[in-house]
Formats: C-alpha cells, sequence, structure tokens
C-alpha cells in the first residue's frame, strides 16, 4: 500500500450534496425530419424526456457479463370505464366510505362528482385508464413503481431496523452489566 494510500485509510467519505446524478450529460446536436419533431413535440415532453422513454420502451442488450441489464418490460393495461359505472362508484364511496358526522356538504360533494365527470370523461361517455405493474415490498408493503426503488427503499428500511436491533441488544447487554455491579458482591452482603 503507497503512503497516500495510508494516510486516507478511515477517511470518511464525502457527504453527497444536491441532486443525485441520474447520469452523463453531453450536449449533442440532432437533426431530424419535420415529421420526426412533430412526433416530439406532439408528445409534450422535452425532447430529453422523449429520448429516455423511447430508450425505456426497447430492451438492452447486455454488453458485458458484469453489467445487469434488464429486458424485461411491462406494457401499460388499458381499463374502459363508462361514466354511470364511475357514477355509481362515487355514490358508494360518498354512502359507504365518508364517517357518519362527515364535514362535507351536498354542495361540496356535487362539485366533486362534476371535477371527476369533467376530468374523466370530457364529453364522452366511456373513459380510458392506463395501469402500469407495480412492485409491492414485503417488508413495508409499499409499492412502487421500480424495482430498483423497491430495493432502494427496502436496504434503508432493513438498516434502519438492523441499527434498532443492534442498539436493543446493547441496551439489554447494560443493563445486565448494571445489574451485576448492584449485585452484591461477597457472600456476607447477601
Amino acid at each position: 500500500m503507497n503512503p497516500i494510500d495510508k494516510r486516507n485509510v478511515g477517511a470518511r467519505e464525502p457527504l453527497k450534496r444536491g441532486r443525485p446524478s441520474v447520469g452523463i450529460t453531453k450536449k449533442v446536436s440532432l437533426t431530424l425530419t419535420k415529421e420526426e419533431w412533430a412526433r416530439i413535440e406532439d408528445s409534450k415532453l422535452t425532447v430529453a424526456a422523449f429520448l429516455k422513454e423511447l430508450l425505456s420502451t426497447s430492451p438492452i442488450e447486455s454488453e458485458s457479463e458484469n453489467k445487469i441489464t434488464s429486458t424485461e418490460t411491462f406494457s401499460a393495461e388499458t381499463y374502459q370505464f363508462t361514466k354511470s359505472s364511475v357514477d355509481s362508484r362515487v355514490d358508494m364511496t360518498v354512502k359507504f366510505n365518508l364517517p357518519k358526522d362527515h364535514p362535507y356538504t351536498t354542495e361540496m360533494i356535487d362539485n366533486v362528482r362534476t371535477t371527476i365527470d369533467r376530468s374523466l370523461f370530457n364529453n364522452s361517455n366511456v373513459v380510458s385508464v392506463e395501469t402500469k405493474p407495480q412492485y409491492i415490498c414485503p417488508f413495508t408493503g409499499k409499492r412502487f413503481g421500480s424495482i430498483d426503488k423497491l430495493v432502494e427503499a427496502a436496504v434503508l428500511k432493513l438498516l434502519e431496523w438492523e441499527l434498532a436491533r443492534s442498539i436493543r441488544i446493547r441496551e439489554k447487554q447494560m443493563e445486565h452489566v448494571r445489574e451485576r455491579q448492584a449485585a452484591p458482591k461477597y457472600l456476607d452482603q447477601i
């Protein structure tokens, strides 16, 4: 080990501040046809977001054996609901899910009903709702949109639990030491 490495042994890692790095930023010049630019503009995404979305929907080939990549893609499923079925769900929510002494007036409930109709149906009788898979953490029951976020949250939660467990063990050991110190040391002290 060289002297510089020896000097840095045990040094703290610098604190990371700000937004976490998402990747490498590079300036590029992109030449596309009018139709291709129109497609990007119609998506209502930035060019970067559009490219990321485009790249994330195509399977990634593994460049090396050490690199972990996923070729599994999940397509969103689309469900269609009629206005009458949504209205009946609103009625059931108001009737069964609100407490009996709720503070909401009839006018407030009607405003909510109008907002749902206007937002979901927009002068139509059928709405299509897209759903995507969720990953449920086996430790906390929380739902995540990606396995990466699930693992990240699970590691942090399990570390938190492990720290709490080690503190409990240490406290029990200290309690045992205090009991032994308070206990009589000689037979004549009994």
